[in-house]
């Protein structure tokens, strides 16, 4: 079967639109998961990301204002280090709320947040008995340089 030029360059042509019209529809439904990844991404990720690391940026002052309550010389101090403290508590305490419904359905992460905050409820507990007995202490010693004195 012998075809003329004209129909064999339709056919060429026929066979390239029909490539291209199945390349565009592959690349339609791959745009569409990617929007959704994308949105997801959006939605889910990276307020999750913002609030993790809103959470460790408190935890992190909460340690070093530890720290500083254990190296403060004078009682006077350390209600100003104490009141930093609790503000970060409560930094901690927002952004940990923020996390939770972010994280509804992801069980692999959900699983952990009660771990993370019995965690921190008991790093907080000690860090608030340090510094009553540093104060305490501080106190004590002030009382007895004054009755030395």
């Amino acid at each position: 079967m012998k075809l003329n030029m004209a129909t064999r360059v339709i056919a060429g042509f026929t066979v390239v639109i029909l490539l291209l019209l199945i390349l565009g529809a592959v690349s339609w439904l791959t745009n569409n998961e990617l929007k959704q990844a994308t949105q997801i991404t959006q939605k889910l990720s990276l307020p999750a990301l913002d609030a993790t690391n809103a959470l460790s940026e408190s935890l992190s002052e909460q340690q070093r204002l530890i720290m500083v309550a254990f190296h403060t010389p004078r009682s006077s101090q350390l209600p100003d280090v104490k009141n930093k403290f609790e503000q970060q508590n409560s930094i901690f305490a927002k952004q940990y709320n923020t996390l939770i419904p972010l994280l509804q359905g992801r069980q692999e992460i959900q699983s952990i947040l009660p771990e993370v905050n019995s965690s921190y409820q008991e790093f907080t507990g000690l860090g608030k008995r340090m510094m009553d007995n540093k104060l305490q202490a501080l106190q004590l010693q002030e009382n007895l340089i004054k009755t030395r004195d």
